[in-house]
């Protein structure tokens, strides 16, 4: 169960991009989620573990019910060198998948998903966007559609559905 720490707690100023810190109470373990979006995902995840659709899920592996790990570059000199994807989740068929949460699609992030996608080409990782990113190339799209299991344009929508508004509080 998560339940979001009350609003004093919470208040911080914006980070880069404008995203808010949120601070929440996940089974017992206060985690500081990066965004609200992210903060809302966890809600989901924890929803669809409730219902039988997952099994288990985990944030930057901070709740330790997996080895969610850090993923290092070999043979890299320039950035990034390593990378934390946002979520684990382990299916029913216990295909296991990393979810990354992003508001902002930089070429960074681009270098980060191709060097996942060369060096550890097992690994399915989805990337959620809370909308469709707005000035980015084809060019860098097609790089991302490439390098990922799966994209999801607009979560806000396709999975923060009215039908879920009765099962979670989104704070």
């Amino acid at each position: 169960m998560i339940e979001r720490c009350n609003q004093q707690e919470t208040s911080s100023p914006r980070r880069k991009f404008g995203n808010v810190l949120v601070k929440a109470n996940v089974d017992g373990t206060i985690i500081v989620f990066k965004s609200k979006f992210e903060f809302r995902y966890a809600q989901y995840l924890d929803t669809l573990k409730n219902l039988g659709e997952i099994v288990e899920w985990d944030y930057e592996g901070l709740l330790n019910r997996c080895q969610c790990p850090t993923f290092y570059f070999k043979d890299v000199k320039t950035a990034p060198v390593q990378y934390t994807p946002d979520f684990w989740v382990l299916w029913k068929d216990e295909a296991v998948e990393y979810h990354e949460t992003k508001g902002y699609l930089g070429g960074y992030d681009i270098t980060k998903y191709r060097r996942m996608k060369e060096q550890y080409p097992r690994i399915r990782l989805v990337v959620l966007f809370m909308r469709r990113p707005k000035k980015v190339t084809a060019k860098r799209l097609k790089t991302l559609q490439d390098n990922t299991h799966r994209i999801v344009y607009n979560a806000g929508k396709d999975i923060f559905t009215p039908a879920l508004r009765g099962l979670i509080d989104w704070g």
